[in-house]
């Protein structure tokens, strides 16, 4: 595992460390039929797993909810909740030494995360 940034991360840091923006694409290939484990800027940890499939668990605090995932018409990466509520992700992502680290649009960190092939938590 890389070693994890400092915080606080300011996109800043990020950039200057070498990260660079995913597109949306890039997001849904990377993410599908894998997991991402990481934490909150609180440290809260968590564990979501992208299937194939549209579906998407997310383990934290140790209760687990689900949503779906999709690629839209114009290539965005969006959620559908169980109620069908559609919403885009509205957070970029910039891969940094092995992390994937969400900022909001006032360039906020909102989470950091790694990869981990499949799922191995059994989402």
């Amino acid at each position: 595992m890389a070693p994890v940034p400092p915080r606080p991360t300011q996109l800043a840091q990020v950039l200057d460390a070498g990260g660079r923006l995913l597109s949306q694409r890039e997001l849904a290939a990377l993410v599908s039929g894998n997991t991402l484990r990481g934490e909150l800027p609180n440290g809260t940890p968590f564990t979501v797993y992208f299937a194939a499939d549209g579906r998407k668990a997310v383990l934290l605090d140790g209760a687990r909810t689900e949503v779906r995932w999709y690629m839209d018409d114009d290539g965005r990466f969006c959620e559908e909740s169980v109620a069908r509520a559609r919403s885009h992700i509205g957070v970029d992502i910039y891969a940094c030494g092995g992390w994937y680290l969400l900022f909001d649009e006032d360039g906020r960190e909102l989470e950091r995360s790694q990869v981990v092939p499949g799922n191995p938590a059994g989402l």
